[in-house]
């Protein structure tokens, strides 16, 4: 017990939380050398592996000055690839936060329960379309397959709006490159999910398959549609990452066209997306299938047309003459089945599954009803109708 102010080297111990034996080195080197003994000898040095402060000014110029946009995670991958500067992103939020230019966001304790992933690559993908300004001044829509297991970006593609024929040249890519999925998880867009209703006044079935299922269908493809966005959060967070990364990389480069930032989105951006996202399947066979060598057929909006007695159809305010390959095709009254591919061409097949040449034949110009009244004048009065051409 201390006693007159006395305190023994067992209690100061005690009261400082060391051992005894270090409190009497410390009251050793205070006889020696007072009170500065007792600050630790690192006190005021630089760490030998601390980084040179050229580097950290050069971090805290490029941010000021180029990605003040970016995200702590964006702006570190973005160091490490771009300028070849590979720190982590703590000391990057470090410094960012001494120099004041990254404000902390209190983190939400969100709670929720995710879907397992597939556990092959192929076995569920996510197909979808997410609206922006991803460049320039107008708004585009990035259509975007994920893939369930890996969270991989497998395709992608800018386009002016949501199309069949958009979606059909994103699947047909996809599937060249891969194969075709076991599975599409969607949502209930119009595009994958008839949403007609049938009424008196139309005389249409609500049953009737869209062009995208009937394609699918075909290539023995099944569909999922979601009923809430939460339901496809995986490419939903990654939109999210899309919108938050690609948008501002875009406009870093300088990118305003949609075919150059095609060419980003495939040769750069998606690849780099991977590398930094995506993670391995828990089964390392994947689900991917052959596609058939008609493909391009498959992927196509169908429609039935009645061939006229010059052998001629109508589709789209398009005449197209036929062809038959054999003298003996009934074609006159028979009713064809007409595809058109996503890249505008047509396919025309007989009800025997024969595909029938055909040629476009240029629609003749119609008079207005204004020039049919004065040539019809001119003829009563006995006038030279010639001069007037109506092509």
């Amino acid at each position: 017990m201390a006693v007159l102010g006395i305190t023994t080297s067992k209690e100061g111990a005690q009261a400082l939380n060391i051992s005894e034996r270090h409190f009497k080195r410390l009251k050793k080197k205070f006889r020696e050398s007072g009170p500065k003994a007792l600050i630790h000898g690192n006190c005021g040095r630089s760490p030998h592996n601390a980084y040179p402060q050229e580097l950290k000014q050069k971090v805290l110029h490029l941010f000021r000055s180029q990605y003040q946009d970016f995200n702590l995670s964006h702006f570190t991958d973005t160091l490490k690839e771009e300028h070849g500067i590979a720190i982590s992103r703590e000391t990057v939020r470090s410094w960012l936060i001494e120099a004041k230019l990254y404000k902390p966001k209190a983190q939400k304790y969100r709670r929720r329960k995710r879907r397992p992933r597939s556990k092959k690559e192929g076995e569920i993908v996510f197909l979808d379309g997410s609206i922006e300004v991803w460049f320039g001044q107008e708004k585009y829509t990035l259509l975007l397959a994920l893939d369930d297991a890996t969270g991989k970006a497998l395709s992608g593609l800018f386009v002016p709006r949501e199309t069949v024929k958009d979606y059909f040249r994103l699947c047909y890519n996809l599937f060249l490159r891969y194969g075709l999925p076991l599975r599409f998880y969607l949502d209930r867009h119009s595009i994958f999910l008839t949403t007609r209703h049938e009424g008196v006044h139309v005389k249409q079935s609500a049953e009737k398959p869209t062009a995208f299922q009937t394609a699918m269908a075909e290539l023995d493809i099944g569909l999922i549609y979601a009923r809430s966005p939460q339901a496809r959060g995986r490419i939903e967070r990654s939109f999210r990452t899309f919108q938050d990364r690609l948008r501002k990389e875009l406009a870093a480069k300088g990118i305003h066209t949609p075919d150059e930032a095609n060419r980003y989105l495939r040769e750069i951006f998606i690849p780099r997306y991977n590398r930094r996202f995506a993670v391995e399947a828990e089964d390392k066979d994947p689900a991917w299938r052959k596609p058939p060598s008609n493909l391009k057929e498959i992927l196509s909006q169908r429609m039935e047309r009645k061939v006229k007695g010059d052998f001629t159809i109508s589709v789209e305010g398009r005449i197209l003459q036929l062809k038959p390959p054999r003298l003996t095709m009934r074609l006159s009254g028979v009713k064809v089945e007409v595809r058109k591919l996503f890249d505008g061409s047509f396919r025309i097949y007989h009800p025997g599954g024969e595909l029938i040449p055909y040629e476009e034949v240029r629609r003749q110009k119609k008079a207005c009803r204004k020039t049919r009244l004065r040539l019809k004048k001119r003829t009563q009065e006995g006038g030279d109708i010639f001069p007037l051409q109506l092509g």
